[in-house]
This record gives C-alpha cells, structure tokens and sequence, in this order.
C-alpha cells in the first residue's frame, strides 16, 4: 500500500511538474493563425543552383531565415512557414509561384521579391512581420506576383 500511495504521489508531482511548465513565448505567426508546422524549405522553393551567394551561404556558417506566407491577404488560404538560408535566391515552387498574397519574414532578416524569375534587381522588400495586403493599396502591387525570394 505505502508504494502504491508513494507511486502515486509520485506521478501526480511528475504530471503536475509537466503542467505547470512555463510556455515560450509565442511570436507573431501564431496570432495571424500559424499552427506551428515548420516545412522542408524545398516544398516552398528550390534555391537557384547557379547563385555565386548559393556557394559563399555554403562555405560561411549563417543564421538561416524563417519566412512565413500564405496565398491570400490577410494570412488566409494556404500557409506555410520554412526557414531558408541567408543570401540565396529562392525560386518558387506550386503551390506558392505566383500566388503569395501574405510575405512575413521573421525578425532580423529582410527578404526581396522579384517578379521575373531571377534575383537581379528587387521590386519589393519586406521586414518583420511583413505584409499582409498584397499590395493593392499601393502603387506597386505584388499580389500573385512573386516568382522568388532572397533574405538577407
């Protein structure tokens, strides 16, 4: 009886330790409804393979970048977030070619988008927590216009 009561003591401090285990502290995704899911860079875009950033990203140890987009305004439809390396160019895969409505890079990085399939000379540029509006109020909107990607 006495381990039986101690067993159960035992688990109840155990269960109430798990408990009363404090939460980090959320960043921004999760209150424009990110669930958490990290994705394999690749399901969101392949890095360009001839990129001379592509090679020194390789050789110098960097901070990789999360980026968060969904494919309408106001982070809804189709989400995801992966974190992508530094100084890369990123060409976008389906179902994000074309139809990102929602940019957010996480703190710390800035990330520039390009229409016309390279990462010669940007037409956008986004901060934490980026943007949500696609750019229709602006005078140089990027709704469904974003081919690729590089954050620096």
């Amino acid at each position: 009886m006495r381990f039986t009561s101690a067993f159960t003591a035992l688990a109840v401090a155990l269960v109430a330790g798990v408990s009363a285990t404090p939460v980090p502290e959320k960043d921004w995704k999760y209150g424009v409804g990110w669930d958490g899911s990290i994705l394999d860079p690749l399901t969101i875009g392949t890095p360009a393979p001839t990129s001379p950033n592509a090679i020194r990203s390789s050789l110098v140890p960097r901070t990789p970048g999360g980026v968060f987009i969904c494919t309408d305004i106001n982070w809804g439809g189709t989400c995801g977030y992966a974190v992508q390396p530094l100084d890369v160019c990123i060409f976008l895969t389906a179902p994000w070619y074309r139809a990102i409505s929602s940019f957010g890079p996480d703190p710390g990085a800035t990330c520039f988008a390009y229409s016309q399939n390279s990462c010669d000379e940007a037409e956008w540029e986004f901060a934490a927590p980026g943007d949500a509006t696609g750019g229709l109020g602006t005078s140089n909107p990027w709704n469904d216009q974003i081919t690729n990607f590089m954050c620096e």
